[in-house]
């Protein structure tokens, strides 16, 4: 077996690990959710 094979296959893995993670972990809310303020503008503007 050359080189070439074992990092072949290891480039997939980790590819796969990839996709896997991606899909796996939890969505984030929508927005930036920073602190950034942009939930306030949107009260104070109901408020008026």
């Amino acid at each position: 077996m050359d080189w070439q094979s074992p990092i072949a296959l290891l480039v997939v893995a980790i590819a796969l690990g990839a996709f896997i993670y991606r899909i796996a972990k939890p969505n984030k809310k929508s927005g930036c959710g920073k602190g950034c303020g942009c939930g306030v503008e949107k009260k104070d503007a109901l408020r008026k």
